[in-house]
């Protein structure tokens, strides 16, 4: 997992529910929830600013949750398991998704690790953005893809279509 970075969770209106470090690879929170519901989780290398890394959904309500982040998958939905049937039906979407984006994922790592290295040239860093636009379109194309196969897989879903899945 990640050596060292920050936790942030956000309510939908943007506002910090819960900023933590994460020390040795681990941390641990205790989060009570003003209302149960969707919030945006991210996990961020102590060396990137927020804006760099995707927030994902997470489900919160009362229960525990284990969420577990590789460091090389940065730009992946983390395994997230819980008692909410709800984060489990997400975590099982982004499970597919994570799948279908794995190839991407590394891409769009190697584009952020030359915009954020101070020693990149001029010329690197433009070609790393351009780069990073043209994969983050084929991301997006990636999770409809992931959605779609996630209906089928289980129709019964709990998990809410949200207009910018």
């Amino acid at each position: 997992g990640f050596t060292g970075g920050t936790l942030i969770i956000k309510d939908q209106d943007g506002h910090t529910k819960f900023r933590g470090d994460i020390e040795g690879g681990k941390f641990d929170f205790h989060l009570t929830v003003d209302t149960i519901g969707y919030y945006s989780m991210r996990i961020i290398k102590t060396s990137y600013l927020e804006a760099r890394y995707p927030g994902y959904d997470i489900y919160l309500e009362p229960g525990t949750y284990t969420i577990v982040a590789q460091p090389e998958s940065a730009h992946q939905y983390p395994a997230i398991t819980s008692s909410s049937e709800t984060q489990t039906s997400l975590s099982q979407y982004y499970a597919i998704a994570n799948t279908q984006n794995a190839a991407v994922a590394r891409q769009l790592q190697q584009c952020t690790d030359v915009i954020n290295d101070q020693s990149s040239s001029t010329d690197a860093i433009a070609k790393a953005r351009v780069g990073r636009d043209s994969l983050m379109s084929e991301e997006n194309k990636n999770m409809l893809k992931a959605l779609a196969s996630y209906v089928d897989q289980y129709p019964q879903n709990k998990v809410d279509r949200k207009s910018d899945v």
